[in-house]
């Protein structure tokens, strides 16, 4: 036991002799929603674009498939007409959150919308 014990202040806020002291910037969860929004975003918009070149290589090869349009067609029109929803909603929704963020962000508020 040391000999020059003497008591712990437990109410203290001044650091510890002889100890480093760590400095920790406060979480901000918006960081990574943005970062998590804009992955979703973009993955959805590669999404829309690798179903239309699989369209147009599937009509291009309708030839060694013997597939006809109007067999094509159906599937062609179900898929692109879900990913194109998803799409316009997730970036949509994304760049909605970006742009009431900057007003916010500039001292303005965005607008409410009036019920009628």
């Amino acid at each position: 036991m040391p000999e020059d014990s003497s008591p712990i202040d437990e109410t203290s806020t001044a650091p510890a002799p002889g100890l480093p002291t760590i400095e920790a910037a406060p979480y901000d969860p918006q960081e990574r929603l943005d970062s998590v929004r804009s992955y979703i975003a973009f993955s959805l918009i590669g999404l829309l674009a690798l179903v239309v070149l699989c369209s147009f290589a599937l009509l291009a090869t309708a030839h060694w498939t013997h597939l006809t349009l109007q067999e094509v067609r159906p599937l062609i029109e179900v898929i692109f007409s879900s990913v194109t929803t998803l799409v316009s909603a997730a970036t949509g929704f994304y760049f909605g959150v970006q742009h009431a963020q900057t007003k916010i962000s500039h001292g303005r508020r965005p607008a409410a919308r009036s019920r009628q």
